[in-house]
């Protein structure tokens, strides 16, 4: 009986041995297996003596099996490859235009239709003209599809003003996309001046709201001496009550001084530029490092008049 007993005993453990070998759950050798099953008890003990061994040694390392790996795991996303075919478009986009041959020129222009199109509408613009057709066919097929764009945007924005629901929000919304517009370099002539005129309304909706929020004070400015004609008494003397006010409100400005300059270049007074200029020096008005530059291109012009 205790003969039976031992035999089943030992065969229990060869099999769940033989298992855990199997599953990998457990390391050994080519040898190990055939003294578990011919060395009963011993052979076992021994299986897990060389276990415990083989685990301290390993002990904080994590094995990784090959077939594990997947490329496409996220903790793995942020290897990049290099592309080997596009390797050596490495110029400036606008030189690229201008010097490389026709193959890289469509590379390069799909490239940039896949990011951000919009930053390269100048490109878009000189490519339109080029001698390539099918380059000429990309530049143009895009600038349309960003003009839609736009044209889009903007009645969407009239169409939520029409609702008069959350109508500050949809007038932000709106003169955003007009700035956008019209800063684009897409328009100009008539069509250009027709999107000033609706952001300078914009502007006036939003002035009736907060009627003394600088940067809406000197917009407004900003863009109506981009199409005011000198005939439209009204709307010049308009512009010079807002800066007037601005100055009041906001003394030390660098930008106010600087529309003041545009505002008198824009209407003829020349002779009153070399006040204002005058007038930064006097009251010590802080410059920015845009401002000094600007500051010296109009001294240096003043100083020659």
């Amino acid at each position: 009986m205790v003969v039976w007993i031992a035999l089943i005993t030992h065969m229990v453990i060869c099999f769940i041995s033989y298992i855990l070998i199997k599953r990998k759950q457990i390391t050994a050798d080519s040898m190990t297996m055939p003294m578990v099953i011919f060395i009963p008890i011993w052979g076992f003990l021994l299986l897990c003596g060389s276990e415990i061994q083989i685990r301290r040694q390993k002990l904080g390392i994590q094995t990784l099996e090959v077939d594990h790996v997947k490329l496409l795991d996220k903790k793995y996303r942020h290897i990049e490859l290099e592309n080997t075919e596009n390797i050596d478009i490495v110029v400036p986009l606008e030189e690229a235009m201008q010097v490389n041959d026709a193959k890289t020129r469509r590379a390069l222009m799909l490239d940039v239709l896949h990011k951000n199109p919009n930053d390269y509408i100048g490109l878009f613009q000189r490519a339109s003209m080029s001698q390539d057709t099918e380059l000429t066919h990309y530049a143009t097929t895009t600038i349309m599809e960003i003009q839609g764009e736009f044209e889009k945007k903007i009645q969407i924005c009239e169409n939520e003003l029409k609702k008069g629901e959350d109508k500050e929000k949809t007038l932000r919304e709106y003169r955003e996309v007009l700035e956008k517009y019209i800063q684009s370099g897409l328009l100009s002539g008539n069509i250009l001046q027709i999107q000033q005129r609706q952001l300078d309304y914009i502007l006036d909706q939003l002035l009736e709201l907060h009627e003394n929020e600088k940067d809406l004070v000197l917009r407004k400015v900003e863009n109506a001496l981009s199409f005011v004609n000198e005939q439209d008494r009204e709307q010049i003397e308009q512009q010079h009550t807002l800066l007037k006010r601005a100055k009041e409100l906001w003394p030390d400005d660098e930008r106010i001084y600087m529309l003041f300059v545009s505002y008198y270049r824009h209407t003829g007074q020349t002779e009153n530029v070399k006040k204002i200029l005058a007038e930064i020096t006097n009251k010590h008005i802080y410059l920015s490092h845009e401002g000094k530059a600007w500051y010296e291109f109009w001294n240096a012009g003043s100083v020659s008049e």
